[in-house]
């Protein structure tokens, strides 16, 4: 990062310091499931009745097996990203943790049998309208 920089390691210290504590520089970490002994990865729309959906969505996000859940709109109102340890574990988590949830009258079900990409898009922030100089003063 130095020579990149020409900055010393001292001060890309600081500076990396001070980015995150600001909150402007995370870092995450793609791991393989089978690392944490979860290789079986399933997306999942579920249909939820309206009255139903921040209860239903609420209870799925709680759980450990749930990478992301969102409510979305399509065919399904309530997506999840689910990994379980292996199939049984997956219609364990089907039949006692999805049945239970409150309003859900459909589920489909897709494996990712091959996932290529596993992070967020980070899009830029539109950038702000600089100010413009009083008349008569310099610019640098």
């Amino acid at each position: 990062m130095t020579a990149a920089t020409g900055a010393s390691a001292g001060t890309v210290r600081r500076r990396l310091r001070e980015l995150r504590a600001g909150g402007v520089l995370h870092f995450d970490v793609d791991v393989g499931l089978t690392a944490f002994d979860v290789p079986v990865r399933t997306l999942r729309w579920l249909t939820v009745g309206i009255d139903a959906l921040p209860a239903a969505g609420a209870a799925l996000a709680a759980r450990l097996e749930v990478a992301f859940a969102a409510g979305v709109t399509g065919s399904g109102n309530l997506f999840a990203s689910v990994s379980t340890r292996d199939t049984p574990a997956l219609w364990r988590f089907l039949t006692s943790v999805v049945g239970a949830l409150p309003g859900v009258r459909d589920v489909e079900t897709v494996p990712a049998l091959r996932p290529v990409k596993g992070a967020v898009a980070l899009f830029p922030r539109p950038s702000a309208p600089r100010a413009r100089s009083p008349r008569g003063a310099r610019e640098r």
